[in-house]
């Protein structure tokens, strides 16, 4: 019997956590959004770099987004 108060327990609260989960995501700013609108207008600034200088070096989309080292590497693959 304490088994199934158990099973109940878990299933309520499952659904609860769906349930409060989905709410607050609705009412939330969508983060993923603004990233991938950043993350364009970063890259049409790479591209536009490369465009106007011919080439374009790790260092310079560093200086260019103000990014770290790994970031501007993985800048460099998606544009180029």
């Amino acid at each position: 019997m304490e088994y199934l108060y158990l099973i109940a327990a878990g299933i309520v609260g499952v659904a609860l956590g769906m349930y409060f989960g989905r709410k607050k995501q609705s009412g939330m700013p969508k983060v993923n959004e603004a990233r991938t609108r950043q993350r364009k207008q970063n890259v049409e600034r790479v591209l536009a770099f490369a465009r106007e200088k011919g080439e374009i070096t790790n260092n310079d989309v560093e200086t260019l987004l103000g990014v770290s080292d790994p970031t501007a590497e993985r800048y460099l693959p998606s544009t180029l």
